[in-house]
């Protein structure tokens, strides 16, 4: 939370320093939460391992939960209709990508408190099937023939 607090709180300071208008510096504020939030979900699918080592296809809900909600914020941005509504405005494609990259620094930060954090013994496994059918059975998968 450090970190994505600091950094929309940083990134509120030096927009409004550096003379961006107050509704567009606002506009990039808040889809750099939304961007936080987004891959930080993904962050929380395992406490100790990896993002790199827990499939993506092991929670297909998130995955779309996530695209979906992305999608309804960018078409709130595009639409003139939410635009009053909400207060925002579309961005350029720059834009996003530089506050898709600043997002992508919880992902490093939780990356090293996990390696830091895990238990020796998840160390370096990724999630195999056969793990998740042991932990789901207690008992071992089955070998192919």
């Amino acid at each position: 939370m450090l970190v994505m607090s600091s950094g929309t709180i940083g990134l509120w300071y030096w927009l409004n320093k550096v003379g961006w208008e107050e509704t567009a510096a606002r506009n990039l504020v808040l889809l750099l939460m939304v961007l936080f939030q987004n891959y930080h979900a993904f962050n929380c699918r395992s406490e100790y391992r990896s993002v790199f080592q827990v499939p993506i296809q092991r929670n297909r809900f998130l995955v779309l939960g996530v695209i979906a909600a992305l999608g309804i914020h960018l078409a709130a941005m595009w639409l003139p209709f939410m635009q009053t509504v909400l207060g925002v405005q579309p961005m350029t494609l720059t834009e996003f990508g530089y506050l898709a990259l600043a997002a992508a620094t919880i992902l490093i930060v939780m990356e090293i408190f996990k390696f830091f954090a895990r238990p020796e013994e998840t160390a370096a496994k990724p999630v195999t099937h056969e793990m998740q059918t042991k932990k789901a059975t207690g008992q071992p998968a089955r070998q192919k023939k």
